[in-house]
């Protein structure tokens, strides 16, 4: 059975963040946590490069 949300894979320097559409819970919170990677205003909104690897842990996974 395949995976139904749409995932979208944003890489940073050292590290990569996976986006997976409709799955995503605790994006809002993110967004307000590292508006610095997390900015819907730019394309890519997605921007691990733009924090070290210890700013990035503290993004929320969904589950």
């Amino acid at each position: 059975m395949g995976d139904r949300f749409e995932k979208k894979t944003y890489e940073g320097r050292s590290d990569t963040v996976v986006f997976k559409a409709g799955r995503c819970l605790h994006a809002a919170e993110n967004v307000h946590r590292l508006p610095e990677v997390f900015d819907m205003a730019e394309r890519p909104w997605i921007q691990p490069g733009n924090v070290t690897v210890d700013r990035l842990a503290e993004v929320r996974p969904s589950p």
